[in-house]
């Protein structure tokens, strides 16, 4: 290399020389480290029982991190094999299998439960004549009279019997019931009424609370007697 004087400024040649001759040196310089890398990082990955080649290849910085470790060293394993999800059952949501209907099961119907009754056609039944004791349907009262209507109750020995008189259609001011007992048959007893004897024919007249009928209207008087009674239409009259 020229030796180039204080006084003296360096030629372009000179200068051309100076920059070669350290290129060289950097050169020889980033050579060595890189010789100086691989083998500390050999030795380093023998040391560990790693892998020269990756690690070379990553440097010696990436050996330094344990992550990294685990990540270059680490073999991927295969891929799992994809298992498709079972989903419970919700209780309530099984659908039960339909019996099989066979064709006897059709055709004949089931059992009456135990102590039920079997249920029997409806029977039309003949109307059947009122019991005694029930009052009947008044008689079309007279205009300006009135009517009378009986009702018997009767029981062994006795019998109780109930009548009504009954107003047209105008108003009656004291009335009078003629009727003839059974043969054998007496009155004890009488309420609502007067009557002239107990026996035969007897005559029920009014008293002073029942006397006066609306039209419309009627009254209630009865007695009990002994023996059998009879229902007649008693006759009535009216002032």
């Amino acid at each position: 290399m020229p030796t180039v004087g204080l006084d003296q400024q360096p030629s372009q040649g000179q200068r051309r020389n100076v920059f070669s001759s350290d290129a060289v040196n950097l050169l020889g310089f980033l050579a060595a480290g890189l010789v100086l890398a691989v083998v500390t990082a050999f030795v380093f990955a023998k040391a560990s029982g790693g892998s020269f080649g990756v690690r070379a290849a990553v440097g010696p910085a990436a050996t330094s991190s344990p992550a990294m470790e685990q990540a270059v060293t680490a073999t991927p394993s295969a891929a799992p094999e994809k298992i498709s999800p079972v989903m419970p059952e919700t209780p309530g949501t099984t659908s039960p299998t339909p019996p099989a209907i066979s064709s006897a099961s059709m055709a004949a119907p089931p059992p009456l439960p135990a102590g039920r009754p079997a249920t029997k056609a409806a029977v039309s039944q003949p109307p059947t004549a009122p019991a005694p004791g029930t009052a009947e349907q008044p008689p079309p009262a007279p205009r300006g009279g009135c009517s009378a209507s009986m009702s018997v109750n009767q029981w062994p020995g006795g019998f109780v019997a109930t009548l009504r008189v009954f107003a047209g259609s105008s108003p009656v001011n004291g009335w009078a019931v003629v009727m003839t007992l059974p043969r054998g048959a007496g009155i004890t007893n009488a309420w609502n009424a007067g009557r002239s004897g107990n026996t035969g024919t007897v005559r029920f007249t009014n008293v002073s609370y029942n006397g006066s009928i609306a039209p419309g209207q009627s009254i209630e008087f009865g007695y009990q007697a002994t023996g059998t009674g009879t229902e007649k239409t008693p006759a009535c009259s009216g002032g």
